[in-house]
């Protein structure tokens, strides 16, 4: 988490700061993906995604609403809902928010 803050701190460029963040995260947790999901108004949209390739990360900006195609909804509504931070091992694996 200091590393984060620190990269974060150092950063005053909104791309810059956002792939940092991104890539910093990504390889702390040891996660092959993540995304970067803020609300506008009543719809949460992606605006980020980074993606690890072997041993480099590729981040894209984007700003795409949140689709079943892309993420498991439930989830994402579930932590924007209760605040709360949700980290899963396997995604696609059974768990409680798939019915």
């Amino acid at each position: 988490m200091l590393k984060v803050s620190q990269a974060v701190s150092g950063e005053i460029v909104l791309e810059k700061l956002v792939e940092t963040l991104l890539r910093t995260a990504l390889e702390h947790a040891g996660a092959q993906r993540g995304v970067l999901i803020l609300p506008r108004g009543s719809e949460l949209l992606i605006q980020a995604e980074a993606e690890t390739r072997g041993s480099s990360v590729t981040v894209r900006l984007r700003e795409t609403p949140v689709s079943v195609l892309e993420l498991p909804e439930s989830i994402v509504r579930y932590a924007a809902r209760t605040q709360e931070t949700v980290m899963l091992d396997d995604a696609s694996a059974r768990n409680p928010f798939f019915h």
